[in-house]
């Protein structure tokens, strides 16, 4: 993933990613590391350069649990049913640089080997999962 990500200009980086679910670490305004968070990108329906808005679910990481356990648990889940969870995401419009113009497809098999999510990367690098 390059520099000049999403989460970059939030003032986070990426530690792990698997399977369009980021393990994250915020940091402070020193650049001394301020806490971990489980993020997700959704899209309702796939980006196109008219229709670029995406939301960021992001929960932070408790002190006495592995970050492995939610990464693991967000795979399971239907990216539609975060909204449902009572998680508030945080609503970006990506730019029309962000969204490529042939979005690549990904398609990643959940953890029961059965269900598939499907997401889109962007030019950023960074994977926006849909509906």
């Amino acid at each position: 993933m390059n520099a000049n990500t999403i989460f970059n200009a939030m003032g986070m980086s990426v530690l792990a990613y698997e399977n369009g679910v980021y393990h994250l670490r915020r940091m402070a305004e020193q650049g001394q590391p301020a806490g971990e968070v489980i993020g997700l990108l959704y899209a309702p329906a796939p980006l196109t350069k008219e229709t670029r808005n995406v939301k960021l679910f992001l929960q932070d990481v408790e002190p006495n649990v592995a970050p492995a356990r939610i990464v693991y648990h967000w795979q399971t889940l239907d990216a539609r049913r975060f909204e449902e969870s009572g998680l508030e995401p945080l609503e970006l419009e990506l730019t029309e640089a962000q969204v490529l113009d042939s979005p690549q497809a990904q398609k990643y098999t959940r953890p029961d080997g059965a269900r598939t999510r499907h997401a889109v990367r962007l030019s950023t690098g960074e994977v926006v999962c849909y509906n």
